[in-house]
């Protein structure tokens, strides 16, 4: 039941409205800290992005596009071609 003159989704009944007045849910210096832990987690995934060899690094943006599936990232990182044939159709290490 939105009150809000019909603007944005209903609230569900087992979500209470959140007061304007209502206190943070967490201190200025947490936020900070949340902050600062959020920049430095995206500088080390940026730098090491950055040093993947570039197979690597396509082998991740197909795999974060949809451009392959979860189970091919994993046949790709973990099984690989196979060294006999240098077929793709790997399965695992011991079926081809």
């Amino acid at each position: 039941m939105n009150d809000d003159k019909g603007e944005g989704a209903e609230r569900p009944a087992d979500v209470p409205a959140r007061s304007r007045d209502a206190e943070p849910s967490y201190s200025d210096d947490e936020f900070k800290e949340d902050l600062r832990r959020l920049l430095e987690d995206e500088r080390l995934l940026t730098e090491t992005a950055a040093n993947l060899p570039d197979y690597a690094r396509d082998l991740l943006s197909r795999a974060a596009s949809g451009e392959i599936s979860e189970s091919e990232f994993l046949r790709e990182v973990f099984v690989g071609d196979c060294p006999n044939c240098e077929s793709r159709d790997t399965v695992d290490c011991d079926t081809v």
